[in-house]
């Protein structure tokens, strides 16, 4: 499913209907994850074409580490998926993937245990 869909889909069904306090911070919820993806995005795609790969690779690499940290937490915590969402569920294994072929231990080894804590 691709990633906008679940954000459209919260704004379709609370536009007809007033929205509570509980729909209002879900949504800046998303505002916020979506204004985060948009600079992330931005940067890396400007560095690339700019001439600046390894910038780029960088500082995907390092939101990368900080996602995996901060996603690690937050299961620790008690925090799960509301419902199975096959694409999120696969992303720590993508990840662990990734850390394997580019010999970021780092990466492997804590993807792996969220992708472990998330079954």
């Amino acid at each position: 499913m691709p990633r906008f869909v679940i954000p459209l889909i919260v704004i379709l069904l609370t536009a007809a209907a007033p929205l509570s306090q509980h729909d209002r911070e879900m949504q800046q919820l998303i505002l916020a994850r979506e204004l985060e993806t948009l600079a992330l995005t931005t940067n890396a795609a400007s560095l690339i074409r700019e001439g600046r790969p390894e910038r780029a690779l960088m500082l995907l690499e390092q939101r990368l580490r900080d996602a995996l940290r901060q996603s690690n937490k937050l299961v620790d915590s008690g925090v799960h998926l509301p419902k199975p969402l096959p694409s999120l569920q696969a992303a720590p294994d993508r990840a662990q993937r990734y850390g394997q072929t580019y010999d970021s231990r780092e990466i492997a080894a804590s993807a792996m245990a969220l992708a472990r804590k998330l079954r």
